[in-house]
């Protein structure tokens, strides 16, 4: 059940089960990466680490903790909006995570963020031990190293907290990559996507020359963006949500700098994210941007059936519920 626990008790921990299930990744993935350099077979490995580290509940250990000055945390960038002047998806949202039901104060707020950085360099160490094995094992130099998340954290901004909603501190994620031979410290701007992960990797297993696919997918192979400032990438990423607090698909896109956000219940929100990036002023109606709104909506309804989709998804609902009961 979800609630607002994971921050009213944020805090120091001696152990969580985060922390036991992470130790255990990180464990087992050294290891594997030992194993690789000891096996014969020279074919390009592929390792998955996943660790459920930064995640509510926010606790973590005095020794991450200590790393950061309680009186230096800071606060959300835009401070709580009050439910009447929320949109309607985030009116759901706080009753979703009975947000009613508890009262976050400023230091409630400026705790839970202070245990969330102690997550984050919790991992940092994690990720040090991986990078370590690697070096070790001289298989760096040969490596190509990516590290994102699956969802981000509004972490309070805007009164809100975890995931769930169409926000960048929600849906904006890291996407940090290490490549031999690739550009560094290069911050790309334009729009990339996880889905361009799967494409990505079969490029670099293969040297250029991925294996045709069963079925057709989204994502592009951002090799050429990793080696060379890819000219041609375009800034277009597709996202849809069907999960908690919406009583219709959620489907958004991004392209070039601008947001739109649409689903059947509510008005529609269009951001510049470039010039708006914490997304205070949803453009729809304005008549300056009427030709941008207008396109980004006949852009999303041709990429996605939503009443196909909303069909799918119920009776999907009516038969797994009916499997709930039975079982």
């Amino acid at each position: 059940v979800m609630s607002l626990r994971g921050v009213v008790e944020a805090g120091l921990c001696k152990r969580s089960l985060q922390l036991d299930y992470d130790e255990e990744v990180c464990f087992t993935s050294v290891k594997k990466i030992y194993d690789y350099a000891r096996d014969r077979d020279k074919r390009p490995f592929f390792l998955a680490a996943s660790f459920t580290h930064p995640h509510n509940p926010f606790t973590i250990t005095r020794e991450y903790w200590d790393r950061y000055d309680h009186a230096e945390i800071d606060l959300p960038s835009v401070p709580t909006i009050p439910f009447d002047d929320r949109d309607p998806w985030s009116q759901r949202y706080y009753h979703l995570i009975r947000q009613d039901e508890h009262n976050v104060d400023e230091d409630t707020i400026r705790t839970a963020r202070h245990a969330y950085y102690g997550m984050i360099s919790y991992v940092d160490d994690q990720v040090g031990k991986l990078m370590k094995a690697l070096k070790d094992t001289g298989l760096a130099e040969n490596t190509v190293v990516v590290f994102t998340s699956d969802h981000g954290d509004m972490m309070g901004e805007r009164g809100m907290w975890y995931k769930f909603n169409p926000y960048e501190w929600s849906v904006r994620v890291p996407l940090i990559v290490s490549s031999p031979g690739g550009l560094k410290g290069l911050v790309e701007e334009r729009g990339v996507s996880l889905v361009d992960l799967l494409p990505t990797f079969l490029d670099i297993a293969t040297d250029g020359n991925p294996p045709d696919l069963v079925e057709p997918i989204d994502g592009h192979s951002l090799v050429n963006l990793m080696h060379n400032d890819d000219p041609d990438w375009r800034d277009d990423v597709m996202m849809e949500f069907t999960g908690e607090g919406i009583y219709s698909p959620c489907l958004m896109l991004r392209k070039n700098g601008f947001k739109y956000v649409y689903c059947e219940d509510d008005p529609g929100m269009l951001f510049d994210l470039n010039n708006d990036p914490k997304e205070l002023r949803n453009l729809c109606g304005d008549t300056e941007y009427a030709a941008t709104e207008k396109d980004m909506l006949e852009d999303i309804l041709s990429r996605w059936d939503p009443a196909a989709m909303k069909k799918d998804i119920l009776q999907s609902q009516k038969r797994r519920l009916f499997i709930q009961r039975v079982l």
